[in-house]
């Protein structure tokens, strides 16, 4: 319990570095791929709508290693996880009652709004140019890669739940 915390900025810092570092000479064709956004919906879809507090530190960690390597002003990636953070929040208030939990769908709905709303407010943030055809590949190249996390995040968590004590009879 207590490692999740340092664990969780280790993490971010490793791959806010390595998306600094090595991701921006190793561009593909459909755009370059954003490490720490995937990681935050992917941890926040698993872990942090339960958990508020650790969504918060969520919220701060994966904001403050973004504001760090980016060129926006500091604090914008964290007020843009953070109105991400509530938004997912707020698709689950209403998802409470549907049977499957970690469905592809839904995670394909919440990456989609997600990448959208935080493309729209960093383009408003930075006074850039409107959404291009540019953002469209980017955006599939993203998504394609999220549901790869997706579906290796499930395999590891079933290894991890699995009940590994001996039944005496």
């Amino acid at each position: 319990m207590f490692l999740k915390y340092p664990a969780t900025i280790l993490s971010f810092f490793i791959i806010s570095a390595l998306q600094a570092s090595y991701l921006p000479f190793s561009r593909s064709p459909m755009g370059s791929l954003n490490l720490v956004f995937i990681t935050f919906i992917l941890l926040v879809f698993f872990k942090g709508i339960n958990n508020d507090n650790y969504g918060f530190f969520l919220v701060i960690t994966a904001g403050f290693f973004t504001d760090i390597f980016s060129n926006f002003y500091f604090g914008s990636a964290i007020l843009a996880f953070l109105a991400l953070f509530f938004s997912i929040k707020y698709f689950f208030y209403f998802l409470k009652e549907a049977r499957v939990n970690y469905s592809i769908a839904y995670f394909s709905i919440v990456f989609s709004a997600s990448f959208i709303l935080y493309g729209i407010f960093l383009k408003v943030i930075s006074t850039g140019p409107a959404l291009s055809y540019g953002f469209l590949a980017n955006f599939l190249y993203n998504l394609s890669v999220a549901c790869l996390g997706f579906y290796i995040f499930l395999f590891f968590g079933k290894i991890i739940k699995q009940n590994r004590q001996l039944k005496l009879v």
